[in-house]
């Protein structure tokens, strides 16, 4: 679920630091001498007004991902606390214990795909560059739940 904000997040990051090579590259040629300077302006001015829009866009992205990590962690602990309703209704007679290992290993699974959502937005927020993105994407792992411990 949280993969869904990678693209867009890597996609401004791109543009971002594409720009800002570019204006490095373009200060290196003026120094070096081989750029007329009304073209160095031009191209300057060109290239920092497309640096506010990437990081306004990084910054929309990245407090999308801040909400949705908030919603993740409250879902989290309401099916952990149901899972631990679900043992206890189970220990005192309330639910027989073969219904009770299918509701079980449903709420497992959706914990540990919650965990694993928590995990990549955590990863999402903490990214400074677009090749962080693909470390992101590429470093998904689940987790599961341990009943003695959360």
């Amino acid at each position: 679920m949280a993969s869904k904000y990678g693209k867009g997040l890597k996609t401004a990051f791109t543009t971002l630091e594409a720009n800002q090579g570019y204006l490095a590259n373009l200060e290196r040629l003026k120094a070096e001498g081989s750029l007329p300077s009304d073209q160095y302006a031009t191209m300057k001015d060109e290239y920092n007004r497309r640096i506010p829009p990437a990081e306004s866009e990084i910054k929309a992205i990245k407090n999308t991902i801040e909400r949705d990590l908030d919603v993740a962690k409250k879902e989290l602990g309401m099916v952990k606390k149901e899972l631990d309703t679900l043992s206890t209704r189970t220990q005192v007679g309330e639910i027989p214990l073969e219904k009770f290992k299918g509701m079980d290993t449903k709420l497992r699974r959706k914990i540990a795909q919650i965990e694993n959502d928590i995990s990549e937005y955590e990863n999402l927020l903490k990214a400074k560059c677009a090749a962080d993105i693909w470390q992101v994407s590429a470093g998904k792992s689940g987790s599961g739940y341990n009943a003695t411990g959360f």
